[in-house]
């Protein structure tokens, strides 16, 4: 046997062996280009539990899965070729801050890596008012509640204060809010509080009710001439329903009763006999205050026609 011609032979086909390797640097396949990639690189589970991606792998590459999270499941976790995988969210994201991980998938004898992002939004809950503020009198307001969960309202209850819907879905919702009326002088406050019903996103306005304000112009306790009908504007300041007693048969009222702030006339008839004088009392709500009221008489003997007149008084 001729062995020079075989040692050459040996040589070239080593030679050709090592050629034909799969892995050259950098994942270029030397026979023939290999390629993995995907149609989608960033999952984001807003509006969906689940999501699909398509891996574009060569005929016949081999690939495979890594991802260390536990939110979310993946239909598979190797392959060859083409193929269709699914995400799959395990829940709501009990938190308000947005999750993400990333899903890798390899073809490690080619050196060749696609990624994917996933995200999940965390549960919010957002109110139109941070803060709310009624009347003494009853009143009604509105204010929009913003959720991508369903939320309910489960504490910080007001007994002056209607909420209606107490609950709602993901989402804006209208929630209507009813003060009662308050009748004490001293105001109100408290915290309404909306919760999230798969998370821990919770928001909380401050709700506040006035209380009754009344007051009469310092000062005024008319006193009128025996026989003068001039009438005298009694200025009544308020934030709430009021009413007059104790008006005597000799005085007319252009009004009794009233809300808010109003100008009431008195009005006195002629006096023919002594001096006289009347108790007014302005009541709203709990809070009262009293009007003196004099009008000159005829002179007669032991009574003064010209009085200083007294202070006005408040009464809780």
């Amino acid at each position: 046997m001729n062995t020079k011609h075989i040692i050459p032979l040996l040589l070239s086909a080593t030679l050709t062996l090592a050629c034909s390797d799969d892995v050259a640097p950098y994942g270029e396949k030397i026979a023939g280009e290999q390629s993995l990639t995907v149609d989608n690189s960033s999952v984001n589970f807003d509006n969906s539990k689940s999501q699909t991606v398509s891996i574009k792998a060569s005929q016949n590459l081999a690939w495979q899965i890594t991802s260390a999270n536990s939110w979310f499941t993946i239909d598979k976790n190797s392959g060859t070729g083409p193929a269709v995988i699914t995400i799959t969210a395990t829940g709501d994201n009990p938190q308000e801050n947005t999750r993400t991980s990333t899903i890798t998938i390899e073809a490690p004898r080619y050196n060749l890596t696609a990624t994917i992002n996933v995200s999940q939004a965390g549960s919010y809950i957002r109110v139109t008012e941070e803060l709310l503020e009624f009347n003494a009198l009853s009143e009604e307001k509105t204010i929009t509640v913003e959720s991508n969960a369903e939320w309910t309202i489960r504490d910080n209850w007001l007994s002056w204060l209607d909420v209606s819907p107490t609950e709602g879905p993901a989402g804006r919702t209208s929630v209507k809010l009813t003060s009662h009326n308050n009748p004490d002088s001293a105001p109100n406050e408290g915290t309404l509080s909306f919760y999230s019903t798969k998370s821990q996103a919770t928001k909380s306005i401050t709700v506040r009710r006035k209380g009754v304000e009344l007051k009469i112009a310092d000062g005024f306790n008319p006193v009128f001439e025996r026989d003068d009908t001039t009438p005298h504007e009694l200025i009544i300041t308020s934030n709430y329903e009021w009413a007059i007693t104790g008006v005597p048969s000799w005085l007319t009222l252009s009004s009794q009763s009233g809300k808010m702030t109003s100008t009431v006339s008195l009005k006195a008839s002629a006096n023919n006999g002594s001096q006289r004088t009347a108790t007014l009392y302005v009541t709203a709500g709990n809070v009262t205050q009293t009007v003196e009221v004099t009008q000159k008489g005829k002179g007669a003997p032991g009574v003064d026609d010209n009085p200083t007149p007294r202070t006005s008084r408040n009464i809780q």
